[in-house]
């Protein structure tokens, strides 16, 4: 009868001791499993927030918001420095600086692989900016090979030319560029000044007419009419007198268009020089200066 006392309480024991244990092995694989998902969690959890502040930056930075752009695009950048839309952000703010890292941005988000066209389109903007045609080269021959006839890609082929001071291809692909947007006046406009000597009389007639008719008016481009056509030293003293007169009452202008007016009415009338300056001088500190 003892024996059999004993069995029973040995029983109840293991019984509960093999409880324990299997107990203690399901908390362990708790922790384990745990301590496993919590990095992957966390990296998951960082790219959410990270992505959120990327898109905040651009919201900001599209309604002008440089300062507060520019702290989400970094904020999102310390946390997943990898992730496209990070990336994406960080370019677009460092691009809205003008700040020369912009190009590296630009150029880590291509190498992703999820560069969208538009991505595209200003990364080789931003690399002829800066002056590397080589980058922008092998990007832009990629861009064209996909779209051949794409108005962009045919203006930026001639700014690269025009940065390689290749005259001919800067024409053809101009040309190319005006013809499929016949509307942006852009194209028109830089289109006229490669041809303003063009050494057929109709194409130069044309450019030249194109181009004080530009600036004439009172959008921004006239007045990069304007300081195309003061750069030029053979213009007679009524067209320089126009171009003074244009730059002058032009509503977008600045200092820097009144000191280039003011250097043409010296070259126009060097004699007057002492009282051309002097009379700029009392008109600038009437002036408030510009922010």
């Amino acid at each position: 009868m003892f024996e059999f006392l004993f069995e029973t309480v040995d029983y109840g024991r293991r019984l509960r001791v093999r409880r324990l244990v299997i107990c203690l092995l399901g908390l362990a694989l708790v922790l384990v499993a745990g301590y496993l998902m919590a990095p992957p969690a966390y990296r998951h959890f960082k790219q959410w927030r990270a992505r959120g502040l990327a898109a905040d930056a651009l919201y900001h930075l599209q309604r002008n918001d440089h300062a507060l752009g520019q702290s989400k695009a970094k904020a999102a950048w310390l946390l997943a420095p990898g992730d496209p839309a990070v990336i994406r952000a960080m370019a677009q703010a460092q691009t809205r600086a003008t700040n020369a890292s912009a190009l590296a941005f630009w150029s880590q988000l291509i190498q992703t692989g999820h560069a969208t066209e538009a991505d595209r389109l200003t990364f080789v903007e931003q690399a002829l900016r800066a002056g590397a045609a080589g980058p922008a080269a092998q990007e832009l021959q990629h861009l064209l090979a996909e779209a051949p006839q794409k108005p962009a890609c045919l203006w930026l082929a001639s700014q690269l030319f025009t940065l390689l001071q290749d005259r001919r291809q800067t024409i053809q692909y101009a040309s190319q560029a005006a013809a499929a947007d016949p509307t942006n006046r852009q194209y028109n406009l830089f289109l006229s000044s490669v041809q303003f000597d063009a050494a057929d009389t109709v194409q130069r007639s044309v450019a030249r007419s194109n181009l004080w008719t530009r600036a004439a008016e009172i959008d921004a481009l006239a007045l990069d009419a304007l300081v195309f056509l003061a750069e030029r030293r053979d213009l007679s003293a009524d067209q320089r007198q126009k171009v003074i007169t244009l730059l002058g009452k032009h509503p977008l202008h600045t200092t820097t268009h009144d000191l280039l007016a003011l250097r043409l009415e010296i070259d126009a009338t060097p004699l007057q020089r002492g009282k051309l300056l002097d009379q700029a001088a009392t008109n600038f500190q009437k002036t408030a200066p510009e922010m």
